[in-house]
């Protein structure tokens, strides 16, 4: 055995222990070797917890994938092909991931999907984004549709796509509602300072901005009544600073 070490440390070879089997590994291998092993075992191990999961059936083209990732992974690692045997090895940890989470996840997409396209609605989306919602609408159904057909995959492609449309569309009409809410705070802070009886035309341009932007708001004209308020607000800090300036004289 020591004449064996001997050899062995001559050589620059270090012996491990796998799989009841030993191998040889250089020293400079050694840490990609362990990372590749440490890939390969969880891989191992997260696939033997897929097996087990509800959604197994569902995902048995996912789950199969896997294996076959799973094994090509030990072969890669019996070949000494340790970069390439970690890179299957993560795929297929991700595959089983996919196993048992996918079909939640898709699932939750189209939910959030649904409740936000009803918000849309309610807020008037569909008057100027009518197109736009239609696009969204039939994104969902695919991604039902793909569910239907345990294409979870496709499905969670579509439905986060739908998702961010949606939250796009969404997203103009809470800047909107956030811009009119700052003018009207500046509009107030302008009277407070004086300014209807010191730069009243200024203050007047911003309420009669601000009104504007009011109606593009019920005709949910969400970007033109943005648009508005943000130069009602302006119109307002206008008149707030000169209404300072004359009081400081």
């Amino acid at each position: 055995m020591q004449k064996a070490v001997r050899i062995m440390a001559a050589t620059g070879l270090v012996l491990f222990l796998t799989a009841g089997c030993s191998k040889y590994i250089k020293p400079s291998d050694k840490a990609a070797y362990l990372s590749a092993s440490a890939a390969v075992e969880k891989a191992q191990s997260d696939l033997k917890s897929a097996e087990v999961a509800p959604t197994k059936n569902d995902m048995q083209e996912t789950y199969s994938d896997g294996l076959a990732k799973l094994a090509a992974a030990k072969e890669s690692l019996g070949k000494d092909d340790y970069a390439r045997a970690q890179e299957l090895a993560f795929i297929a940890s991700e595959l089983a991931t996919d196993v048992k989470e996918l079909p939640g996840e898709v699932e939750k997409l189209t939910a959030d999907t649904e409740k936000s396209l009803v918000f849309a609605t309610e807020v008037g989306l569909d008057k100027t984004y009518g197109k736009k919602i239609k696009e969204i609408k039939d994104n969902l159904w695919d991604a039902n549709n793909n569910v239907r057909l345990k294409k979870y995959a496709a499905a969670k492609s579509l439905a986060a796509h739908a998702y961010s449309e949606t939250r796009k569309a969404i997203d103009d009409v809470e800047k909107a509602n956030d811009s009119m809410a700052k003018a009207k705070t500046a509009v107030i802070d302008a009277k407070d300072a004086g300014a209807e009886s010191t730069v009243a035309d200024i203050l007047k341009s911003a309420e009669d901005t601000l009104a504007g932007a009011k109606i593009d708001m019920e005709n949910a004209n969400f970007q033109k009544a943005r648009e508005g308020s943000d130069k009602a607000c302006q119109l307002a800090k206008d008149a707030l600073e000169k209404a300072k300036a004359v009081k400081q004289r």
